[in-house]
């Protein structure tokens, strides 16, 4: 492994990296809080998110640096949270490089996943998380269920 690849893996496995970027995921979404949904009218705001999304695009090079982005045995894109973490830093610079671009308010919805960055980050949390999608399959046929049932029940009393 040549040197400049030896940092970032060095820089991406230390602890302090992920707690680091932890605290400006939460920074970013108290500034997201107190915004609200509407477009960034304060000239301070929007340098802040445009510092926000540099970091979070710093990270994400740090990280593909690291592990590479798609061939290895731990590639970026082998992690579905990375695939999201990439999602939501290229969306976010759709609203930078086109800002002329038609639905610009679509895109900024896309701001609105950027705490799920820090579920990868909390184990207890990324459990939880990982249980309730893998109950989402059961949960949709037993919600199939119900609705024929109560299409049966309905049709039944209304005769």
């Amino acid at each position: 492994v040549d040197q400049p690849r030896r940092f970032f893996i060095v820089l991406v496995e230390w602890p302090w990296f992920d707690r680091i970027i932890l605290g400006v995921i939460a920074f970013n979404c108290a500034l997201l809080a107190v915004q609200g949904p509407g477009p960034v009218t304060d000239e301070s705001t929007s340098q802040l998110m445009l510092y926000f999304q540099s970091i979070f695009t710093a990270e994400m090079f740090c990280k593909v640096t690291a592990s590479g982005f798609v061939f290895g045995w731990n590639a970026y894109l082998w992690d579905p949270w990375n695939v999201l973490d990439l999602t939501v830093v290229v969306t976010g610079w759709l609203e930078y490089v086109s800002p002329s671009m038609g639905n610009v308010s679509a895109i900024r919805s896309m701001r609105a996943l950027r705490p799920l960055r820090s579920i990868k980050r909390m184990p207890g949390v990324k459990a939880l998380v990982d249980t309730m999608l893998a109950a989402a399959a059961g949960l949709a046929n037993v919600s199939l269920l119900c609705s024929f049932v109560f299409l049966v029940f309905g049709i039944l009393g209304v005769q």
